[in-house]
């Protein structure tokens, strides 16, 4: 591995006078020429996109390597198309009729023996197969090849049980990765309806629950994001070969891994040609199936929609009304579903479905089309649905007007029909997009390392003279874009909105190589980021293929249909009609609705979709067990807050505050407490048991007088992100202490990178200043609560050390850190799980690439302490006079915050809506049974080992902002740390002493008050 160093410059040289500007200019030829010299290696590398860096040799590593070896053995490989184009220039080609088994259970080695095992077949028909159950391990096969060439491989498993994810595995050959598609494999489980939709008490669809069922798959090897079209190939030479499977994630069984010659199908016309010679003749029946009775699917978040389209089949009437699939949640690659369908004669039949496809701003979706199990000709990898804002009808195969449909032979019976997600002819431009976002991140490295991050606007740098091929690579770029949009508009017949984006990037390329010196100015290195940016987003944009479907159905050819979309007349009498609806409904409502005061009231402060799964977890479970009836009513997420004019606060004043609310923000139990509108919780016997669920350190927000007053739901949590590729070409490794974070700062900045940490300034509170102060033993307040104890040494020190990060090793006071992670010049940072999500959801192109580890700590008694906050949302009983109530008030909050409740939860709201709604958890039970990486799970359980809550007090809610005034006269204006806190201090004990004197809390009172664990 290369290691790239440079010599660091910490300022620039600056004198007066025409000798003085000479003379800076002679100093910054010099650092520019020492910093190139350093990164000359890269930039050649960069030159083609990517950064190859081989493996060697066989990789013996630990099952669970720590995160600084993780680094250490991280290599970046080239990707398929680059590999196979080595290999075909070497003269490979497919093998012929070659097909090897490997049964699972002849393994020769494995990382950890009690992770596999041979069980029975799960359905008694296969004899013993292997069973391999842990995560972070892996097994390794022999196999002899008889000829050197292609091979293609796919795998028999059935899926046990798990966290209802998918399985991830990889793979390597003798042991390094053949390419980077190799790295993660995925394999789908299989799920339905558990049954049809039923109605509640007004007439609407409540959205079945997802059933997996179980039973043996055989899949080909693929790429994971299918930018591949066909099923991946592996050049092997003759001889005998090693297999490595490493599990990423879920367990599986394995029955055999089977290698053989690349399967080539006939293309339309020979297959066509061929079911005609077996004699079939054009069908004249019909069969028909509605898109919402789908019988398998890939995912659970593949499910019944609803639409109001009058046209729709059945038809809504003014209800919600579950008449459709997919939507925008069958987008993701890969993803299928599959119709049942019994056909009552042999024949030809075209594949008709009624479909709403306007997504994506003009562009085609693509499908790839199974018959029985397998594609039946080359065509049907891809077959594109075309845009339309309009209901329309689709013949499989036919793009546009005039356009004759595919037919398809079947024999008179079952048949199943399986549509899979597809990029199709986009792959190209995904692939084009993602290399040159690359390309302009080392660009942009490029620049900075010769003019530094903040350029001299009145310097002549002469960019073209200190980058080598910087000109021709510019342009070179710009030929790739537009190049796609050539093929984008002759795709659509116009230029669609991606396409412009391409072309203005394109645009400002060639400009850029004309006039090189506009690159320096601050505006032109900033248009690399926002570039690039710009492109990221496309580029996931364009992998999203979403379709909604109506009906499917095989036909006869020719058959004509009714008119698909509803006319303008039609849409005009619905929404007439649902106007004089909407004045008799209650929105806020779901499911079926209680009267009478038996009935609890809950608000959720969450989406409605989380809000059905609860009514619907209720109605299944707590109500039938309890024989407590619950209405559910949803609020935007803002209005169960403190501080602020809200849905709450007017409840509040009007005596009309619910029982229970789920979703409550952090600081309302306490404000609501003081002011005698909330029920303590430890009145309850059995409190002190339920409060285990949780890490002690959370619970500190909601005591006041020594009562406990919510259950915490979510659990925020602070992290350290990282990028694997590039810390491990600078030869860095993660940092598991602020000293080891302070090491690595100049190697970062000596590379035009940054480190992020938030400011208040980037996320408007203190959020930063907890870890340091909690890390240094310090606290916010007295054990009182009467004073601020922001006076401490301990206080002190860790203002300190925190403002230090700005004033002495200048890391950004600003930065969209997602953007510039992304983008690779922030390859390192702290955040909260927000940014998890978004870089799982957001950020494909970096899957595999970027990692999560515990917070940074000092060593405190032999230990790293990283003691942190986080943040969270909790569940609250308000002030309920009833007795009884009370406690079924209480007997639901137990139920939603239990082991078994929070854990469904989190399973089926991620399987409604994506690892974008990954529940994190306050339960620590919980979330050991949601479908983390084991890698992650590990880091965020360690990391919650150290949790600590901010108390609330009287008059707490200034603290933030004085403190972060104090910050502000440090690192802006820069005041000595010691005199801006002891300021901060006297502003916070004053707002505290004025509050407590509006609620006569005297310093004999205070003794009651109860912060902290006892």
């Amino acid at each position: 591995m290369m290691v790239f160093t440079a010599v660091r410059e910490t300022a620039w040289v600056r004198r007066g006078g025409r000798e003085g500007m000479q003379e800076e200019r002679d100093v910054k030829g010099r650092r520019r020429r020492m910093r190139w010299a350093a990164l000359a290696a890269l930039a050649l590398m960069a030159a083609i996109g990517i950064w190859q860096v081989r493996a060697q040799g066989d990789q013996e590593a630990p099952a669970a390597p720590a995160p600084e070896d993780e680094i250490a053995s991280f290599k970046l490989e080239p990707s398929f198309a680059e590999r196979k184009a080595e290999w075909d220039k070497a003269g490979a080609r497919d093998t012929q009729g070659v097909s090897i088994t490997v049964p699972a259970l002849r393994y020769v080695a494995a990382s950890d023996p009690a992770a596999v095992k041979a069980v029975e077949d799960p359905e008694g028909q296969r004899g013993k197969v292997l069973a391999w159950l842990k995560e972070e391990t892996w097994v390794e096969w022999e196999v002899n090849v008889p000829e050197s060439g292609y091979y293609q491989m796919s795998l028999t498993y059935y899926m046990p049980p798990g966290k209802n994810a998918a399985a991830e595995r990889d793979l390597m050959i003798d042991g390094t990765y053949p390419y980077s598609e190799a790295k993660r494999l995925t394999f789908s489980r299989m799920w339905k309806d558990a049954g049809l939709p039923r109605k509640d008490s007004r007439g609407n669809h409540i959205r079945p629950r997802q059933m997996e069922v179980f039973g043996w798959q055989t899949a080909p090897l693929e790429d994971s994001r299918r930018l591949v079209s066909e099923p991946l190939r592996f050049y092997l030479t003759a001889g005998t070969h090693r297999l490595r499977m490493g599990a990423l994630r879920e367990p599986m069984l394995i029955e055999k891994i089977e290698i053989y010659s690349p399967v080539v199908l006939p293309t339309y016309e020979e297959k066509l040609a061929e079911w005609k010679a077996a004699g079939l003749k054009p069908a004249r029946s019909l069969v028909k199936v509605q898109g919402e009775e789908a019988a398998l699917k890939s995912d659970p978040t593949l499910r019944r929609e609803y639409t109001s389209d009058p046209r729709e089949e059945p038809a809504s009437q003014g209800k919600i009304i579950l008449n459709a699939f997919g939507a925008w949640r069958w987008r993701l690659a890969g993803a299928w579903a599959e119709w049942v369908f019994d056909v009552p004669e042999d024949g030809l039949y075209e594949f008709d479905a009624k479909v709403w496809q306007g997504w994506n701003d003009g562009l085609p979706v693509y499908r790839r089309l199974y018959v029985d199990g397998k594609v039946p000709f080359r065509e049907a990898n891809a077959i594109a649905i075309p845009f339309n804002r309009r209901q329309q009808i689709w013949r499989a195969g036919a793009f546009k007007e005039g356009d004759e449909p595919f037919l398809l032979g079947l024999t008179k019976g079952r048949h199943v029909i399986r549509l899979e997600v597809s990029v199709g002819p986009l792959a190209e431009t995904v692939s084009t997009i993602e290399e040159v976002s690359r390309r302009l991140s080392v660009f942009n490295r490029e620049v900075v390392m010769v003019t530094g991050p903040d350029p001299d606007p009145n310097f002549e740098y002469r960019i073209e003279n200190n980058i080598p091929d910087l000109v021709p690579r510019l342009n070179d770029t710009a030929a790739m874009l537009e190049k796609q949009v050539k093929q984008m508009t002759a795709a659509v017949g116009r230029r669609p909105a991606a396409a412009n984006t391409l072309a203005m990037v394109a645009d400002q390329l060639r400009h850029m190589a004309e006039y090189p010196e506009t690159i320096t100015t601050p505006g032109g290195i900033k248009s690399f980021g926002d570039n690039q940016t710009s492109l990221s987003t496309w580029a996931t944009s364009l992998q999203g293929q979403p379709l909604e479907v109506d009906w499917v159905a095989l036909a006869p050819p020719g058959q004509q249909w009714a008119r698909a979309g509803s006319n303008y007349l039609e849409f005009a009498e619905r929404t007439a009609k649902e106007l004089v609806a909407s004045f008799g409904k209650d929105y806020g409502q779901i499911g079926d609705v209680y009267e009478g005061t038996e009935a609890l009231n809950v608000w959720v402060a969450m989406g409605r979709e989380w809000a059905e799964i609860i009514k619907d977890m209720v109605e299944d479970d707590f109500t039938p067990k309890t024989g407590i009836p619950v209405n559910i009513n949803i609020l935007p997420g803002g209005q169960l807050g403190a501080g602020s004019v809200n849905v709450i606060l007017l409840a509040a004043v009007t005596g009309k505050t619910p029982d229970v609310a789920l979703g409550a923000s952090p600081d309302l139990p306490v404000e609501f407490a003081i002011r005698d509108a909330m029920t303590a919780l430890d009145q309850f016997p059995d409190y002190q048991e339920v409060r285990k669920r949780f890490r002690p350190g959370a619970l500190i927000p909601y005591h006041y007088q020594g009562h406990d007053y919510a259950l915490p739901l979510s659990q925020d949590f602070m992290m350290l992100f990282y990028r694997k590729d590039i810390l491990s070409l600078l030869g860095l490794k993660i940092p598991n202490t602020w000293d080891e974070v302070y090491e690595m700062l100049p190697e970062l900045q000596a590379n035009g990178l940054e480190f992020f940490y938030p400011s208040p300034a980037a996320v408007g509170d203190i959020g930063g200043f907890t870890p340091f102060l909690y890390q240094y033993g310090g606290e916010y307040y007295t054990p009182d609560g009467l004073r601020s104890a922001l006076y401490t040494p301990e206080a002190q020190a860790a203002f300190k050390e925190w403002t230090e990060l700005w004033t002495n090793y200048k890391i950004p006071i600003q930065a969209d850190f997602y953007n510039r992670m992304r983008t690779g010049l922030m390859p390192i940072g702290v955040a909260g799980y927000g940014l998890y999500v978004s870089l799982s959801v957001a950020a494909p192109e970096l899957a595999g690439w970027w990692g999560m580890s515990p917070l940074p700590g000092h060593v405190r008694n032999g230990e790293i302490n990283r003691t942190a906050g986080g943040g969270a949302s909790v569940g609250v009983i308000f002030k309920i006079k009833d007795p009884k109530k009370r406690q079924h008030a209480w007997e639901f909050l137990k139920w939603a915050t239990s082991d078994e409740v929070q854990m469904r939860f989190g399973q089926e709201i991620e399987g409604l809506l994506g690892v974008a709604a990954r529940w994190n958890s306050a339960n620590v039970n919980a979330i050991k049974g949601l479908p983390w990486p084991s890698r992650d799970l590990n880091a965020i359980l360690e990391q919650w080992r150290w949790l600590k809550e901010v108390p609330v007090v009287l008059g707490g809610y200034f603290t933030g902002r004085h403190v972060s005034n104090a910050w502000n006269r440090t690192v802006i204006n820069g005041m000595l740390p010691r005199e801006s806190l002891e300021l901060a201090v006297k502003d916070i004990d004053r707002e505290l002493r004025a509050k407590q004197e509006e609620f006569g809390i005297t310093p004999e009172k205070a003794q009651k008050l109860y912060l902290g664990e006892e």
